[in-house]
């Protein structure tokens, strides 16, 4: 897994992979997270209620928080739209379960 991450160049999938890889979050668990879910000073993230998980704080390490840092760098230039979603898509929009298949 570390060898897939660290051969990824694009900071977004790489966010996106280590996330998926490092706390077992499912897909529109991803793509529901918003930037205020983040917690980067306490190393967790807050999952939206769903009825498939009970716990809704995920814990993370600190290479996941390290790249989630990076990650949110350039988000800020790419948020022409003012959106809240923690990944965007190719339009600046919150992404879709489409981009993630």
């Amino acid at each position: 897994m570390a060898k897939m991450i660290n051969s990824e160049m694009d900071i977004s999938d790489k966010a996106i992979i280590t996330l998926l890889a490092k706390t077992g979050i499912r897909r529109n668990e991803l793509i529901s997270l918003d930037i205020s879910d983040v917690d980067l000073v306490e190393n967790q993230i807050r999952l939206k209620p769903t009825a498939k998980r009970t716990n809704r704080t995920i814990f993370i390490d600190y290479e996941c928080s390290f790249i989630l840092r990076r990650w949110l760098r350039v988000r800020e230039g790419l948020n022409q739209h003012t959106e809240t979603s923690l990944f965007l898509s190719f339009w600046g929009l919150r992404s879709s379960r489409n981009m993630f298949t």
